[in-house]
């Protein structure tokens, strides 16, 4: 039987042949690379290429053994002794729920002098903070460090927090809020941060989209 000629040409039944295929592929490829570029750079909230999304150098914090009767990873005492290790070991102040609380009552705070610093997701921000707290994404900051930092500058303390435990995205933040000029002996990591705070029953302040500042008061 004949071999079809087209076939020994390499070529497919409707006349092209696979270079051109496969040049039309890259061409297609190389479009789709140009127009994710060009949409990422327009976004407010595009990747920034040469920026460290992830700066916090890794260590190794001595967790302390946990009580017999409870795993290490569900005993709180051991949880919060291994945070304030970590937040030790990369030079940070770390706070206890008994110190932020004596700060909450600081009328400091309601002159500007102490500022809190909220640095979980804008989401979570909103549904529930700290009162007072100014919302920080160490993952998102540029539409909100400038007007922050300022703030930060003019107080004598700032008082950072995520979600506590295991969370670094406190440590994250004032890493950020040190780079850009504020003096690290003025910044703090709350180390319970927000689940502790609601569990200890304190006061809470949620916030619209529209408004990320201001709130209302509510207690859980």
């Amino acid at each position: 039987m004949a071999s079809n000629p087209a076939d020994a040409a390499g070529t497919p039944r409707d006349g092209r042949s696979r270079v051109s295929v496969l040049g039309e592929a890259v061409l297609v490829l190389a479009a789709g690379l140009v127009f994710g570029w060009l949409a990422n750079a327009v976004s407010p909230r595009g990747l920034q290429w040469t920026r460290n999304y992830f700066p916090l150098a890794k260590v190794e914090a001595e967790a302390p053994r946990p009580a017999e009767d409870r795993p290490a990873s569900q005993d709180p005492g051991a949880l919060e002794a291994e945070a304030v290790s970590r937040v030790q070991a990369r030079g940070f102040t770390a706070w206890t729920f008994a110190r932020v609380a004596d700060a909450f009552e600081d009328p400091r705070r309601l002159t500007g002098q102490v500022i809190w610093v909220d640095a979980r997701p804008e989401a979570q921000y909103r549904r529930g903070h700290i009162p007072g707290a100014r919302p920080l994404d160490p993952y998102r900051p540029e539409q909100q460090l400038l007007e922050l930092l300022a703030a930060c500058l003019r107080a004598d303390q700032v008082i950072v927090y995520c979600s506590g435990g295991r969370c670094e995205d406190a440590e994250l933040a004032a890493t950020l809020l040190q780079e850009a000029g504020v003096p690290r002996e003025r910044l703090v990591i709350y180390v319970g941060g927000f689940h502790e705070w609601v569990e200890k029953g304190q006061p809470v302040e949620t916030s619209t989209p529209d408004s990320a500042s201001a709130g209302t008061s509510s207690f859980p």
